[in-house]
């Protein structure tokens, strides 16, 4: 990926933009479950946390930035595109399945006292 500078027009910033997407995508795409216990670095010094973590920590900041370029863009009139209905049916959604943790032992149908039966 290119460095950007103040001079680069939009087309840049979007090409910039779209590699480094490429390339988180890329990568994550290899990582195998058995290392996820390993630890990383972070920007070249120990995170002394695993890779696991560090990918939840990934997706937590990627959510952060988009929540505030979303409001950033609410408070300008302009509708973010995954809120707008026109452009979400035109795009394929993705169904994230939430898993539910329960105490170690227990059966599939143990009621989970924090959302109640059966969930």
């Amino acid at each position: 990926m290119g460095k950007l500078s103040a001079a680069d027009g939009k087309v840049s910033l979007v090409a910039t933009l779209k590699q480094s997407f490429d390339y988180c995508t890329e990568a994550l795409a290899k990582v195998d479950d058995s290392a996820l216990a390993v630890e990383v670095s972070m920007f070249g010094h120990p995170s002394h946390q695993s890779r696991g973590a560090m990918m939840i920590v990934l997706a937590a900041d990627w959510a952060d930035h988009y929540s505030t370029a979303a409001s950033y863009l609410r408070l300008n009139g302009i509708l973010p595109p995954r809120a707008d209905p026109k452009k979400l049916a035109a795009q394929q959604r993705v169904q994230v399945a939430f898993v539910v943790h329960r105490p170690l032992g227990a059966s599939i149908d143990t009621p989970n006292r924090s959302t109640g039966p059966g969930v």
